[in-house]
């Protein structure tokens, strides 16, 4: 028998993305567990062995290899060296969340991963937590102080611009 960790169960899952964390918190609002429970079970995953990891595609050395190789930026990436603001406007699949925008300092990122954002702010989920949540357990200035807490006021940005 494989025996599989709960954290490679949490990274693969949670890979998964947020079409399936709404199907999940939909669920869960839901007098009926069983429908949960069979939703998780055939959904949860373990990691992949470097995919999105930190040898994988969300690895610093990846971001700075992309950057260092663009001829032309993306639109994205002009959005983020001109400082637009990426304001929380709602929940939604094609919205940036709260803990997200508020992380960042409502100013848009196209940076990710464990190189920026800080192993506490990961391990508790912030950024699956819908705004109601965030806000009424005053997590979104946790967010922010947890991040300015690791990078010690710097803004992890600055080398990409």
């Amino acid at each position: 028998m494989l025996l599989v960790s709960r954290d490679a169960l949490l990274t693969g899952t949670s890979h998964r993305g947020l079409r399936l964390l709404n199907r999940v918190l939909l669920q869960q609002a839901s007098p009926d567990h069983e429908t949960l429970v069979a939703t998780m079970q055939k959904y949860m995953c373990r990691g992949a062995w470097n995919g999105l990891g930190p040898d994988g595609a969300l690895a610093e050395r990846v971001q700075v290899e992309r950057w260092m190789r663009q001829a032309v930026p993306s639109e994205r990436d002009g959005f983020q060296t001109d400082a637009m603001p990426m304001l929380f406007e709602k929940e939604g699949a094609e919205q940036p969340p709260l803990a997200w925008c508020a992380m960042w300092d409502f100013r848009y990122s196209n940076i990710f991963g464990p190189a920026y954002v800080p192993e506490s702010i990961r391990q508790a989920g912030f950024i699956f937590w819908d705004a109601i949540r965030l806000r009424e357990m005053r997590a979104d200035t946790l967010v922010v102080r947890l991040f300015r807490d690791e990078w010690g006021g710097d803004d992890p940005r600055a080398e990409f611009r």
